[in-house]
Protein backbone atom coordinates (compact mmCIF):
# COMPACT_ATOMS: atom_id res chain seq x y z
CA UNK A 1 0.00 0.00 0.00
CA UNK A 2 1.40 3.44 -0.89
CA UNK A 3 1.78 6.23 1.62
CA UNK A 4 -1.74 7.66 1.72
CA UNK A 5 -0.38 11.07 2.66
CA UNK A 6 1.17 11.26 -0.82
CA UNK A 7 -2.36 11.39 -2.25
CA UNK A 8 -3.24 14.46 -0.21
CA UNK A 9 -0.79 15.94 2.27
CA UNK A 10 -3.45 18.21 3.74
CA UNK A 11 -5.40 15.35 5.29
CA UNK A 12 -4.26 12.97 7.99
CA UNK A 13 -5.03 9.27 8.19
CA UNK A 14 -5.64 6.80 11.01
CA UNK A 15 -6.19 3.10 11.52
CA UNK A 16 -9.77 1.92 11.88
CA UNK A 17 -11.54 -1.40 12.12
CA UNK A 18 -14.76 -1.95 10.19
CA UNK A 19 -17.19 -4.81 10.79
CA UNK A 20 -19.82 -5.60 8.16
CA UNK A 21 -22.83 -7.87 8.54
CA UNK A 22 -25.50 -9.14 6.17
CA UNK A 23 -27.89 -9.17 9.11
CA UNK A 24 -28.48 -6.67 11.92
CA UNK A 25 -26.63 -7.92 15.04
CA UNK A 26 -28.54 -5.72 17.49
CA UNK A 27 -30.06 -2.31 18.10
CA UNK A 28 -27.76 0.65 18.86
CA UNK A 29 -28.30 0.55 22.62
CA UNK A 30 -27.41 -3.15 22.75
CA UNK A 31 -24.24 -2.62 20.71
CA UNK A 32 -23.24 0.30 22.91
CA UNK A 33 -23.66 -1.84 26.03
CA UNK A 34 -21.30 -4.40 24.53
CA UNK A 35 -18.70 -1.69 23.92
CA UNK A 36 -18.95 -0.14 27.39
CA UNK A 37 -16.89 -2.90 28.99
CA UNK A 38 -13.97 -2.24 26.62
CA UNK A 39 -11.27 0.41 26.98
CA UNK A 40 -9.18 2.03 24.27
CA UNK A 41 -11.95 3.06 21.86
CA UNK A 42 -11.60 6.60 20.51
CA UNK A 43 -14.85 6.55 18.49
CA UNK A 44 -17.49 4.04 17.45
CA UNK A 45 -20.16 4.36 14.77
CA UNK A 46 -22.93 1.83 14.18
CA UNK A 47 -25.21 1.94 11.14
CA UNK A 48 -28.15 -0.27 10.22
CA UNK A 49 -30.70 -0.68 7.46
CA UNK A 50 -34.13 0.36 8.72
CA UNK A 51 -37.30 2.14 7.65
CA UNK A 52 -35.50 5.49 7.83
CA UNK A 53 -32.67 4.48 5.50
CA UNK A 54 -35.07 2.58 3.21
CA UNK A 55 -36.22 5.96 1.91
CA UNK A 56 -32.98 5.94 -0.11
CA UNK A 57 -33.57 2.49 -1.59
CA UNK A 58 -33.39 3.92 -5.11
CA UNK A 59 -29.60 4.19 -4.72
CA UNK A 60 -29.08 0.54 -3.72
CA UNK A 61 -27.02 -1.70 -5.99
CA UNK A 62 -25.70 -5.20 -5.38
CA UNK A 63 -24.26 -6.83 -8.52
CA UNK A 64 -21.84 -8.97 -6.46
CA UNK A 65 -24.62 -10.29 -4.18
CA UNK A 66 -22.94 -8.85 -1.12
CA UNK A 67 -24.95 -6.15 0.58
CA UNK A 68 -24.19 -5.37 4.24
CA UNK A 69 -27.18 -4.57 6.43
CA UNK A 70 -25.05 -3.20 9.26
CA UNK A 71 -21.68 -1.54 9.76
CA UNK A 72 -19.65 -1.00 12.93
CA UNK A 73 -16.65 1.32 12.58
CA UNK A 74 -14.16 1.59 15.42
CA UNK A 75 -11.23 3.98 15.72
CA UNK A 76 -8.92 2.72 18.47
CA UNK A 77 -6.88 5.08 20.62
CA UNK A 78 -3.84 2.95 19.72
CA UNK A 79 -3.68 1.28 16.31
CA UNK A 80 -1.74 -1.75 17.59
CA UNK A 81 -4.14 -2.58 20.45
CA UNK A 82 -4.46 -6.30 19.72
CA UNK A 83 -6.29 -6.96 23.00
CA UNK A 84 -9.09 -4.57 22.04
CA UNK A 85 -9.24 -5.88 18.49
CA UNK A 86 -9.45 -9.52 19.59
CA UNK A 87 -12.13 -8.64 22.14
CA UNK A 88 -14.22 -6.94 19.47
CA UNK A 89 -13.68 -9.80 17.06
CA UNK A 90 -14.86 -12.26 19.70
CA UNK A 91 -17.93 -10.23 20.64
CA UNK A 92 -19.25 -9.52 17.15
CA UNK A 93 -17.98 -12.51 15.12
CA UNK A 94 -18.58 -10.65 11.85
CA UNK A 95 -16.58 -9.98 8.70
CA UNK A 96 -13.92 -7.42 9.58
CA UNK A 97 -11.69 -5.03 7.67
CA UNK A 98 -8.50 -3.46 9.01
CA UNK A 99 -8.19 -0.11 7.26
CA UNK A 100 -6.22 3.04 6.86
CA UNK A 101 -8.91 5.71 7.04
CA UNK A 102 -9.10 9.28 5.81
CA UNK A 103 -11.90 11.75 6.57
CA UNK A 104 -11.88 14.56 3.98
CA UNK A 105 -15.15 15.94 5.38
CA UNK A 106 -15.72 15.51 9.12
CA UNK A 107 -18.70 13.53 10.40
CA UNK A 108 -21.01 15.97 12.28
CA UNK A 109 -21.89 13.61 15.11
CA UNK A 110 -21.08 13.75 18.80
CA UNK A 111 -21.27 10.64 21.02
CA UNK A 112 -24.85 9.34 21.37
CA UNK A 113 -26.07 11.40 18.40
CA UNK A 114 -27.91 9.95 15.39
CA UNK A 115 -27.42 11.28 11.88
CA UNK A 116 -30.60 12.88 10.55
CA UNK A 117 -29.97 11.89 6.94
CA UNK A 118 -28.63 8.62 5.53
CA UNK A 119 -25.20 7.05 5.30
CA UNK A 120 -24.30 5.72 1.86
CA UNK A 121 -22.01 2.72 2.33
CA UNK A 122 -20.08 1.70 -0.77
CA UNK A 123 -17.99 -1.50 -0.71
CA UNK A 124 -15.85 -1.82 -3.82
CA UNK A 125 -13.21 -3.66 -5.78
CA UNK A 126 -10.85 -1.80 -8.08
CA UNK A 127 -10.50 -2.51 -11.79
CA UNK A 128 -7.99 -5.35 -12.24
CA UNK A 129 -5.49 -3.17 -14.11
CA UNK A 130 -5.30 -0.54 -11.35
CA UNK A 131 -2.35 -0.90 -8.96
CA UNK A 132 -2.02 0.59 -5.48
CA UNK A 133 -0.31 3.77 -6.62
CA UNK A 134 -2.94 4.40 -9.29
CA UNK A 135 -5.76 3.71 -6.87
CA UNK A 136 -4.35 6.19 -4.36
CA UNK A 137 -4.06 8.86 -7.06
CA UNK A 138 -7.42 8.26 -8.71
CA UNK A 139 -9.54 7.56 -5.61
CA UNK A 140 -7.96 9.34 -2.66
CA UNK A 141 -6.46 12.12 -4.71
CA UNK A 142 -8.47 13.16 -7.75
CA UNK A 143 -11.88 11.61 -7.05
CA UNK A 144 -12.30 13.05 -3.56
CA UNK A 145 -12.78 16.65 -4.66
CA UNK A 146 -15.03 15.59 -7.55
CA UNK A 147 -17.29 13.58 -5.23
CA UNK A 148 -17.64 16.51 -2.85
CA UNK A 149 -18.21 18.97 -5.69
CA UNK A 150 -20.90 16.98 -7.50
CA UNK A 151 -22.95 15.68 -4.55
CA UNK A 152 -24.71 17.09 -1.49
CA UNK A 153 -22.33 15.17 0.78
CA UNK A 154 -22.31 16.38 4.40
CA UNK A 155 -19.51 14.08 5.59
CA UNK A 156 -17.08 11.79 3.79
CA UNK A 157 -14.84 8.97 4.98
CA UNK A 158 -12.61 6.60 3.00
CA UNK A 159 -11.38 3.23 4.31
CA UNK A 160 -8.43 1.71 2.43
CA UNK A 161 -8.59 -2.02 3.23
CA UNK A 162 -5.25 -3.48 4.35
CA UNK A 163 -6.46 -6.87 5.62
CA UNK A 164 -9.79 -8.58 6.08
CA UNK A 165 -11.78 -11.63 7.04
CA UNK A 166 -14.70 -11.65 4.66
CA UNK A 167 -15.40 -10.82 1.02
CA UNK A 168 -12.29 -9.28 -0.53
CA UNK A 169 -12.61 -5.50 -0.85
CA UNK A 170 -10.20 -2.74 -1.81
CA UNK A 171 -12.14 0.11 -0.26
CA UNK A 172 -15.13 1.08 1.85
CA UNK A 173 -16.58 4.55 1.35
CA UNK A 174 -18.96 6.30 3.73
CA UNK A 175 -20.84 9.35 2.47
CA UNK A 176 -23.44 11.16 4.56
CA UNK A 177 -26.36 12.71 2.70
CA UNK A 178 -29.23 14.96 3.86
CA UNK A 179 -32.59 13.23 3.96
CA UNK A 180 -33.83 15.17 0.94
CA UNK A 181 -31.24 13.35 -1.19
CA UNK A 182 -32.85 10.00 -0.37
CA UNK A 183 -35.68 10.54 -2.84
CA UNK A 184 -34.40 13.34 -5.07
CA UNK A 185 -31.63 13.08 -7.66
CA UNK A 186 -31.49 16.88 -7.80
CA UNK A 187 -30.74 17.05 -4.08
CA UNK A 188 -28.38 14.08 -4.21
CA UNK A 189 -26.26 15.58 -6.96
CA UNK A 190 -26.33 19.12 -5.54
CA UNK A 191 -28.28 20.52 -8.47
CA UNK A 192 -31.66 21.62 -7.12
CA UNK A 193 -33.78 23.28 -9.83
CA UNK A 194 -30.90 23.07 -12.32
CA UNK A 195 -31.27 20.28 -14.91
CA UNK A 196 -28.10 21.30 -16.75
CA UNK A 197 -26.00 21.11 -13.59
CA UNK A 198 -27.65 17.81 -12.65
CA UNK A 199 -26.63 16.21 -15.94
CA UNK A 200 -23.12 17.64 -15.73
CA UNK A 201 -22.60 16.48 -12.13
CA UNK A 202 -23.77 12.94 -12.88
CA UNK A 203 -21.51 12.72 -15.91
CA UNK A 204 -18.49 14.12 -14.06
CA UNK A 205 -18.92 11.82 -11.06
CA UNK A 206 -19.49 8.77 -13.27
CA UNK A 207 -16.47 9.50 -15.44
CA UNK A 208 -14.26 9.84 -12.37
CA UNK A 209 -15.46 6.74 -10.52
CA UNK A 210 -15.35 4.42 -13.52
CA UNK A 211 -11.63 5.11 -13.92
CA UNK A 212 -10.90 2.88 -10.92
CA UNK A 213 -14.11 1.15 -9.72
CA UNK A 214 -15.10 -2.31 -10.92
CA UNK A 215 -18.84 -1.69 -11.04
CA UNK A 216 -19.53 -5.44 -11.26
CA UNK A 217 -17.94 -5.79 -7.79
CA UNK A 218 -19.33 -2.69 -6.10
CA UNK A 219 -22.22 -2.74 -3.61
CA UNK A 220 -24.07 0.36 -2.38
CA UNK A 221 -26.66 0.67 0.39
CA UNK A 222 -27.98 3.49 2.57
CA UNK A 223 -28.03 2.99 6.33
CA UNK A 224 -28.94 5.00 9.42
CA UNK A 225 -25.85 5.90 11.45
CA UNK A 226 -25.46 6.25 15.21
CA UNK A 227 -22.35 7.43 17.02
CA UNK A 228 -21.97 5.25 20.10
CA UNK A 229 -18.65 6.53 21.52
Amino acid sequence: MPDLEEADTARTSCVSWVWLSRSIPGDPSAIREQLESLSGIKSAYYAIADEHSARAMRWTRDPANYLPQARLAIEPEESNNSILFNSLKSIFNLNYYICTTRTPLTIPLKPLETYAGTLQLCCFKRLPEIDDAQLATLWLGEHTSIALETQSTEAYRQHWVNACQGPDLDGIVEEYFPLAAATSAEHFFAATNDSVKLKANIEKLTASSTRFLDLTQTSVIHLRDYRLV
